[in-house]
């Protein structure tokens, strides 16, 4: 358009100049020929440039008719989709409908069964309050319980510990009962097993001394080869402070005749023999404490074998030292805290 308006105005121009022939006005028609040949060459450059956003315009035209069949395409598929989804919503608005009319009927049908499953439902929750007391009393019972087995665990812990100190000293009271017995049986060497044995039995060690080594028959006194091994058996006992001592006179069930003496019986006999033997163990040089010694008679009660035979009789006729060990300690520790 601007160069279109350039020429016409040129053309005009060219008219006014046959028509003026005056110096003046050719000069002036010189003049604004010059003008307009500029502005020719300037138009040329605008029209150059024209073009080229011409060439531009046309390919990016091309490009939105490219872009154009692409939406054109889209659009007829979308359509086609479109028709297809609302075939589908048609479709699905009539099974809604369907669907709303049997719901309609079901919820009719089911106020019925509504209110009984709210009555159920009731009845559920009271027996769920009742269970839920329930259990909040057996927690409480239970939190007792373990407390109470909290303590019981604490107290079997301590009876536990006690046990193993327990075993551990009545261990060591089995081994210094070994050990005494095998001290006694050395320091009676030499004496005829007929007349004595050595035994340790639930951790006491029984001494026992026939008549025929300690008495002549029917007598209280203390012949001197009893006399000497009762000597030695009160020096192997000598520093075992902790034992008790006790010496149990035996006899047979041979009735005792007095003679008019001190002896009237088998019980004084018993008795009397005893304490002979505990005099000689707590006195002299190897003196045992008189505090840790009982004498004590069994007369013809606690026999060893029968009395129908001759040795029978005279096994019964003994003189038996209990050696028992002090067992304070034991009740200390069962007594304990």
């Amino acid at each position: 358009m601007k160069i279109k308006f350039v020429l016409v105005s040129f053309i005009a121009l060219a008219m006014i100049t046959q028509s003026c022939v005056s110096v003046k006005k050719y000069d002036e028609q010189a003049a604004l020929s010059e003008r307009y040949k500029v502005q020719k060459d300037l138009c040329k450059s605008d029209l150059a440039e024209e073009r080229l956003i011409n060439r531009s315009l046309t390919a990016e035209n091309e490009k939105l008719n490219r872009y154009n069949k692409a939406l054109v395409k889209d659009t007829i598929r979308l359509f086609s989709e479109l028709t297809t989804s609302s075939n589908e919503i048609a479709n699905l608005n009539v099974q809604l409908a369907q669907s709303i009319s049997q719901n309609k009927a079901l919820a009719a049908n089911s106020a019925k069964e509504m209110r009984e499953l709210n009555e159920k439902l009731s009845e559920k929750e009271s027996e769920l309050q009742l269970k839920q007391e329930a259990l909040s009393t057996l927690e409480a019972n239970l939190n007792e319980k373990a407390s109470k087995i909290d303590a019981l665990n604490k107290d079997l812990s301590l009876r536990e510990k006690k046990l193993v100190e327990l075993e551990e000293m009545l261990k060591k009271k089995d081994q210094a009962a070994a050990q005494l017995k095998a001290n006694i049986t050395k320091a009676l060497t030499g004496i005829s097993s007929d007349d004595l044995t050595v035994k340790l039995k639930d951790g006491r060690i029984y001494v026992s001394m026939s008549e025929n080594l300690l008495f002549k028959s029917g007598s209280a006194k203390v012949d001197p080869k009893g006399k000497e091994a009762l000597i030695r058996l009160a020096a192997a006992l000598q520093n075992e402070t902790d034992l008790k001592v006790v010496v149990e006179g035996h006899t047979d069930n041979v009735p005792f005749f007095s003679s008019g003496g001190d002896i009237k019986d088998n019980w004084d006999l018993s008795v009397m023999r005893a304490t002979s033997v505990v005099k000689i163990l707590t006195t002299g040089g190897h003196a045992i404490d008189p505090y840790r010694v009982v004498a004590s008679g069994r007369s013809e009660y606690f026999p060893i074998d029968k009395n129908e035979t001759a040795q029978g009789r005279s096994n019964n006729r003994r003189t038996e030292i209990i050696l028992s060990p002090d067992i304070q300690a034991v009740f200390d520790i069962l007594e304990s805290n």
